[in-house]
C-alpha cells in the first residue's frame, strides 16, 4: 500500500512539472468589408443607413476600423442613382430624402481604395402591420414557458402581438424591440423569423420574447419585411455567431452576403443590403 502512495505521488508530481505554456501565433489575416445597408419606407437616418468598417486582428485593441471617403450610392433598375454624404468621419453614410418604394428593385454600389462592392437586386415586400400589443402576466402567456429576468426576478409582464396576416405567401421579418426606463434607453432585443406556420386570414396572438417588463417601462416594437436573401443572412450569422463547441451547434462555416466585391468575386463580403417596409407601435407596460 506504502509502494502504491509513492508511485501515485510521483506520477502526480512528474504530470505536474510537464505542464508548459504553449503561445500560438495566429496569422492576421486580410482585413475584410463589413457592411450594414438598411432602407426602408421611413424618412430618418435610423431606419436608412449605410455603416462601413473593415475587420480587424484578433490581436487588435483598437477601435472598429471605419471606411471614410468612400462612394456609396443607390441605384434603381432604371438606372435613377442616389448618392448617400458621410456623417463626418463615422463610416456612417446618409441620405435624408430617401424614401424606399414599394415594388422598385435596387442595388447598393459603393467604391473605396480600388474596391468595388455591389449588391443583388432588392425590392420591398409589404410587411403585415401589427394591429396591437399588449403586456400580460406570466400565467396568462399562452402556452408560455417563459422565464423571469433573473436579474429583476420581479418583473413578470410579458408582450403579446396581434397581427393579420392575408395572403398564403411565405414571408419573412425582423423584429426590434426598444426598451426606456423612465426615459432611459436601456436595451434592444432583435428577432429573425418566417411566418411558414401561419395561415391566411388568421389573427395571431404570440409572445414576443422570454424577456420580462416592468410595470412603467417603454417598449417600441418595429416590424420589418425581408427578402429571403437577408432573412437567411441573419439565420446564418446568428447560428456561427452563437457557436459554444457542443455537439448540437451549427457546423462553422461562411455567412452568404447579398453582396459581392466586383474586383474579387472570390473576396467574402460580410454584411447585407436589405430594403424593408417597417410598421411601428410603442405601449408603456401597466
Amino acid at each position: 500500500m506504502k509502494n502504491l502512495f509513492y508511485i501515485t505521488l510521483l506520477s502526480t508530481l512528474f504530470l505536474m512539472s510537464c505542464k508548459k505554456t504553449i503561445f500560438i501565433d495566429l496569422p492576421d489575416g486580410e482585413p475584410h468589408f463589413v457592411i450594414e445597408a438598411q432602407f426602408t419606407n421611413k424618412a430618418d437616418t435610423i431606419h436608412n443607413f449605410v455603416y462601413l468598417s473593415k475587420t480587424s486582428s484578433l490581436s487588435s485593441k483598437g477601435a472598429i476600423p471605419k471606411v471614410n471617403n468612400a462612394l456609396v450610392y443607390i441605384e434603381d433598375k432604371d438606372g435613377n442613382q442616389t448618392v448617400l454624404t458621410e456623417e463626418g468621419n463615422t463610416g456612417r453614410y446618409y441620405n435624408v430624402g430617401f424614401i424606399a418604394q414599394m415594388g422598385v428593385l435596387y442595388k447598393l454600389h459603393i467604391e473605396s481604395s480600388g474596391t468595388t462592392i455591389e449588391s443583388n437586386y432588392e425590392q420591398m415586400v409589404a410587411v403585415e402591420p401589427i394591429d396591437s400589443i399588449w403586456s400580460v402576466k406570466k400565467e396568462d402567456v399562452p402556452g408560455g414557458d417563459f422565464l423571469p429576468d433573473p436579474e429583476n426576478p420581479s418583473q413578470d409582464n410579458y408582450l403579446l402581438v396581434n397581427y393579420h396576416k392575408d395572403n398564403n405567401d411565405k414571408e419573412f421579418y425582423k423584429w426590434i424591440l426598444k426598451t426606456w426606463k423612465t426615459d432611459k434607453y436601456v436595451d434592444v432585443f432583435v428577432e429573425v423569423e418566417d411566418d411558414g406556420s401561419v395561415l391566411t386570414g388568421e389573427i395571431t396572438d404570440r409572445p414576443m420574447t422570454w424577456l420580462s417588463y416592468a410595470i412603467g417601462d417603454t417598449v417600441e416594437m418595429e416590424h420589418y419585411s425581408l427578402s429571403r436573401d437577408v432573412h437567411d443572412f441573419w439565420i446564418q450569422f446568428w447560428e456561427q455567431a452563437n457557436i459554444e463547441g457542443n455537439p448540437f451547434d451549427s457546423p462553422p462555416g461562411p455567412v452568404t452576403s447579398n453582396l459581392r466585391n466586383i474586383n474579387n468575386r472570390k473576396e467574402q463580403i460580410l454584411g447585407y443590403f436589405a430594403i424593408s417596409q417597417v410598421h411601428t407601435k410603442r405601449i408603456i407596460v401597466e
